[in-house]
């Protein structure tokens, strides 16, 4: 682990985040938000470099998967298929359906007033899948003529355990309308991983402070991981345990935090998601707090306001 070449690859990963929102993340910018950890910031750069360089999303990344998506519906489907938008502008799913519609797939196949039989729902990611079983439940209460069809999830990276979980449940609530449900993603943004401590890392008594005055004292067992988020075991701990710790400050910056944020990411059990899949367009706030809390300008420029005591590394856009 060489520190200076850990920030540069950082820092080369990331500086379009945002699309120049706010500026060229720099090394200087890097190097601000490292040093904010109390300590371990040769290890913090070394698998925070790891981690992006494996799971940033790039802007080619999605028209990678818009070409790919046509080429597989149409080659699958023999044009059997209807593509529905469910979210607003500003969304993912917005601008992966603008990329499909450049590369010439014609209006037909956005005409949801006589749906196919293979319903295409597109997104970047699935975390919680809550976005995912919102959107379906209100498009198919508000198109009850769709029966006897396959609702096709297509997305770029997914959490396989929450991805499944929510197909299950779209199943069984759509059961009378015989309508089946399956998702599939880009392989290389697929995890049955997440950053959660270890029972190393709930012994740390900044952690165990917060575990007793926020979850009742209770012990947060560790999820079954597949091992890859982090080189090896010490460093994990150690990174993992850092996140958390800057996660449990960033929450008592705030008078009344959220209920749903957690250091670790933002949920409504434990210590937060663990989120490790990012991209150039926002920062998921199911990644760790220390990833994406705060804003150096905050509309109100009170030098007091939470948001300035934390700089993120990539602020979130919206």
């Amino acid at each position: 682990m060489e520190l200076k070449s850990d920030i540069d690859r950082i820092s080369k990963v990331i500086e379009d985040y945002g699309q120049g929102v706010f500026g060229k993340l720099g090394v200087d910018h890097v190097r601000k938000w490292l040093d904010q950890f109390e300590n371990n910031h040769d290890v913090i750069a070394y698998e925070t470099a790891n981690i992006l360089e494996k799971y940033y999303v790039t802007e080619k990344n999605m028209k990678d998967f818009s070409k790919i998506v046509i080429d597989c519906i149409r080659e699958k489907l023999n044009d059997d298929f209807t593509i529905i938008e469910t979210q607003g502008q500003k969304k993912s799913q917005t601008l992966i359906i603008d990329f499909i519609k450049k590369n010439g797939l014609s209006s037909e196949f956005f005409d949801t007033e006589e749906p196919k039989k293979n319903i295409i729902y597109l997104d970047d990611f699935v975390f919680s899948g809550n976005t995912l079983q919102s959107d379906l439940r209100t498009w198919l209460g508000e198109n009850l003529n769709v029966k006897n069809s396959i609702v096709r999830i297509l997305t770029i990276g997914k959490y396989n355990y929450e991805a499944n979980r929510q197909v299950k449940y779209l199943e069984g609530l759509f059961k009378e309308r015989k309508i089946e449900f399956t998702i599939e993603s880009l392989e290389t943004f697929c995890f049955s991983d997440n950053f959660q401590l270890n029972s190393n890392s709930l012994n740390n008594e900044i952690i165990d402070m917060y575990i007793c005055n926020n979850l009742g004292g209770a012990r947060v067992p560790p999820r079954v991981r597949g091992g890859y988020l982090i080189t090896d075991r010490t460093n994990r701990e150690i990174y993992e345990t850092e996140m958390a710790k800057a996660g449990i400050k960033i929450i008592n910056f705030c008078r009344e935090p959220n209920k749903v944020m957690k250091p670790l990411g933002y949920s409504y059990v434990g210590l937060g998601f663990g989120g490790a899949l990012f991209s150039y367009r926002n920062c998921p706030n199911t990644a760790p707090l220390a990833f994406w809390w705060g804003d150096p300008n905050p509309s109100n420029n009170d030098d007091n306001h939470p948001f300035r005591k934390w700089f993120p590394l990539m602020q979130r856009i919206y």
